[in-house]
């Protein structure tokens, strides 16, 4: 279902479902604050109980001037960040339908996540982990950063997502923090953009642990 909102009068889309693809939360809240976004959509995309995510802040992007728009960067971006394993430990990945017959009804087979039999160090009869191995080398493994969330509390959490499966992980404080960590002790493995991307989480962290002390 889209999510659609009005600017002067008139409509723009500005997600589907949940998944608020063509806006960061901040320049969600400015567009609100400076009056293009009415009161009742605030109200509503700005409402931690209906669970919205925002497109990241990605630092390489110009988020005013791409509001309700984002197609030459890709509307559900993800950045690639090549971890350890056992830094999230055995996360809930989901099975893939890969689709064999295009006419309706859809035929077509369920094949486990690449990263959760890496994980598990399992076989599969439709998956050989050896075609994966710059990914899956060392113990290490991916993800992406994709999306912001506003919860309850105030806090905006960083969601993330297995490239493979496509399934999305609300991170907590400490999680955030092992990623933020690891970037910064193995700074050279990681390039600007990256860098950008902890260098905002760790502002949200920062903000949420201020904002809760006072």
């Amino acid at each position: 279902m889209g999510e659609y909102i009005k600017i002067k009068g008139e409509s723009y889309k500005i997600g589907t479902c949940t998944n608020l693809y063509y806006s960061t939360l901040d320049v969600f809240k400015k567009m609100v604050k400076d009056g293009y976004v009415s009161q009742s959509d605030a109200q509503c995309y700005l409402n931690p109980e209906h669970g919205f995510r925002f497109r990241f802040p990605f630092p390489d992007e110009d988020h005013e001037k791409e509001f309700c728009d984002y197609m030459n960067a890709g509307f559900d971006r993800g950045v690639v960040f090549k971890i350890p394993q056992d830094l999230y430990g055995d996360l809930d990945h989901c099975e893939i339908f890969l689709r064999t017959v295009e006419e309706m009804p859809a035929i077509g087979i369920s094949i486990p996540c690449p990263a959760e039999l890496a994980y598990h160090k399992e076989k599969s009869a439709f998956i050989k982990l050896s075609d994966f191995n710059d990914v899956f080398t060392y113990g290490h493994t991916v993800i992406e950063v994709v999306q912001q969330k506003l919860l309850a509390n105030g806090r905006v959490a960083t969601i993330i997502r297995c490239p493979f499966c496509k399934r999305r992980f609300e991170l907590e404080i400490h999680e955030e923090r092992k990623l933020v960590d690891f970037v910064r002790r193995f700074s050279g493995s990681f390039d600007e953009l990256q860098h950008g991307i902890v260098d905002e989480i760790e502002r949200r962290i920062n903000e949420f642990e201020k904002t809760d002390n006072e």
